[in-house]
């Protein structure tokens, strides 16, 4: 049955060869080959017992090497049978080790720019698609109005953001801060503040020592306390409960907390 499917792809791709050379078999002439403008010509092809065509090479009396690599056969590059044929020998070697198929083909066939037709089976397999995929970078969303506010005071548009607890010596003992992030949203610039502690009122100091350094913004931007990933449940509320009551003193005094 290989033998039929060898023959089929060279008669389909090199009839004229092939005839060729089953004239000259007929003549008995043992060194007959095709004419010089053939694409084989410099293969030296000939016509085994079972009328497929191979190619000769100069390691026939090699005792160690089998009788397809001394004598491969010569496939179409194009052709269908010659793409399931490495495709078997990709799947054969688990979609990896590309030169090993390229060696392991040229142990019994001759196919013509063998590594761009391997190239071409990788490319048409849905495994390997999966695996060599990048994913696709996503499109980024415009910027919110506030970070193009463009000819206005910096810290105009502040956004705040709570991070520690870090550890302070206060005389002969150590205590936990927390230190308050302010960022313009136009020219990224920030400011630290330390809150004594989670409260509103140290939450509320904290700002009004920012505004006077600053300037008042016209609007405060914060998360309401989930940048508290991983604490604890008590430090979430507390947090929360700093965040609400400092919006509530914000709107007091004219500034618009999102």
């Amino acid at each position: 049955a290989r033998c039929m499917l060898y023959r089929q792809a060279q008669r389909e791709s090199y009839a004229e060869e092939v005839a060729e050379l089953q004239e000259a078999h007929r003549g008995r002439e043992e060194t007959a080959t095709v004419a010089k403008k053939s694409v084989l010509y410099t293969l030296s092809p000939w016509l085994d017992a079972d009328g497929v065509l191979r190619m000769r090479t100069r390691i026939a009396a090699c005792a160690f090497a089998t009788e397809d690599a001394k004598r491969p056969v010569i496939l179409p590059g194009k052709h269908h049978i010659t793409h399931l044929i490495l495709h078997d020998y990709h799947l054969r070697y688990h979609h990896q080790n590309f030169e090993t198929v390229v060696n392991e083909v040229r142990q019994k066939f001759r196919i013509p720019h063998l590594r761009s037709r391997l190239a071409q089976v990788r490319k048409v397999c849905q495994i390997c698609k999966n695996f060599y995929a990048t994913p696709a970078v996503p499109f980024m969303a415009d910027l919110p109005p506030a970070r193009l506010k463009a000819f206005t005071r910096p810290f105009t548009h502040v956004g705040v953001d709570y991070f520690g607890p870090t550890e302070v010596v206060v005389g002969r003992r150590r205590e936990k801060r927390w230190i308050l992030l302010a960022t313009c949203l136009t020219i990224r610039a920030i400011h630290l503040e330390i809150a004594n502690s989670l409260s509103s009122d140290s939450c509320i100091m904290a700002l009004r020592n920012v505004f006077a350094r600053r300037g008042k913004p016209a609007a405060l931007y914060s998360d309401r306390g989930t940048n508290f990933v991983g604490a604890n449940r008590t430090m979430q509320e507390a947090a929360r409960t700093c965040l609400d009551n400092a919006a509530s003193e914000m709107v007091i005094d004219g500034i618009e907390w999102h």
